[in-house]
């Protein structure tokens, strides 16, 4: 029961799939290309993203993050995390 709530959610996208290939085979083959093309694109930005994180932990101190953006940073960390964004 445990496995079912930590997946729900890929769960219920794949009887969404099997439903839509059982009474929409069209409309399942459309989904299937969007998926995997937002999948491709995924797997092309997330790891440049992974190792610019990894260096920023290298590089910048946490000590100097928290106060950067910490909840003692006030409306000039928002401003800063609103900003990279």
């Amino acid at each position: 029961m445990d496995m079912i709530k930590k997946f729900k959610f890929p769960i219920i996208i794949a009887i969404v799939f099997i439903a839509l290939t059982i009474w929409l085979p069209d409309t399942a083959r459309r989904s299937s290309i969007v998926t995997m093309n937002y999948l491709k694109e995924m797997f092309l930005i997330m790891p440049p993203v992974f190792i610019l994180m990894g260096l920023i932990e290298i590089w910048i101190p946490k000590d100097k993050i928290q106060k950067w953006l910490g909840s003692g940073s006030g409306i000039k960390g928002t401003t800063l995390s609103e900003s990279i964004l």
